[in-house]
């Protein structure tokens, strides 16, 4: 990025490991505390902090990068990146409820982002905005899509499929443009990340090439649990049936 600061962030290094510790417990305990109080009202008001906390951090670090520098703010501080905006589009899913704009963060958040979490791209550790705002960003988003799925029992359709992986292209599409106009590297679609990222193997364009299909792979992948709940859902109905119709006759 712009920054110059000899504390590098150590991928699996202690601060690494407590910001992975703090991500694991909201992910489990955000939609258990939802389960276990099974009350709406508390699972909007937790929602509704949670996604106003994520819209608002992103539009911090706007305004950090506006503010601390304004000459290269457009190019490196708008919130295009995949892991950026599909924190902006949790947090307003959490807040509304919208099923598409939960769809997308479904998706984008555990195909993209939680490798994020684990192989992070920060230029600075801790104590530093930038650590705080990275995590608060992409654990938050994971958080948020945990929450929603279990918490508040929302899930992915059949459809959001061909969906999400069509809004996806003309996305990417659209930031190639916004790309070439500012000289910038949103999505990483110009050069790779400086992380340790184990999707980033071979150069440009090629790690573009072989991220397509991947994509897709992975989106079927995470997809593939409901394709054997409602499996099973159809089997157990189907033997129900025959047993009211074995009790009948």
């Amino acid at each position: 990025m712009i920054f110059t600061d000899d504390r590098d962030f150590d991928l699996l290094g202690p601060v690494h490991i407590v910001m992975l510790a703090i991500s694991l417990a909201l992910f489990v305990g955000l939609p258990l505390i939802a389960l276990k109080v099974k009350n709406p009202k508390i699972t909007t008001a937790i929602a509704w902090v949670l996604g106003a906390v994520l819209i608002l951090n992103q539009l911090s670090f706007l305004a950090f990068g506006y503010i601390r520098y304004p000459d290269v703010a457009a190019k490196y501080f708008l919130p295009l990146h995949i892991c950026w905006m599909g924190s902006i589009i949790c947090g307003v899913a959490l807040i509304t409820r919208q099923q598409f704009m939960y769809e997308i963060a479904y998706f984008w958040g555990f195909a993209g982002t939680l490798q994020a979490v684990i192989t992070p791209d920060v230029p600075i550790t801790f104590p530093s905005y930038w650590l705080i705002e990275y995590f608060i960003a992409h654990s938050g988003f994971i958080a948020g899509v945990c929450l929603m799925t279990w918490g508040m029992k929302m899930r992915p359709r059949l459809i959001s499929l061909p969906l999400v992986l069509g809004f996806s292209v003309v996305y990417m599409v659209v930031l190639g443009g916004i790309n070439y106009v500012l000289d910038a590297n949103y999505m990483f679609l110009c050069e790779p990340p400086g992380g340790n990222s184990p999707f980033f193997v071979v150069d440009w364009p090629w790690y573009l090439l072989v991220l397509s299909p991947v994509a897709v792979m992975f989106v079927h992948l995470i997809y593939l649990p409901w394709e054997v709940v409602d499996y099973l859902k159809k089997r157990r109905k189907r033997i129900e049936r025959e047993r009211e119709k074995a009790k009948d006759n």
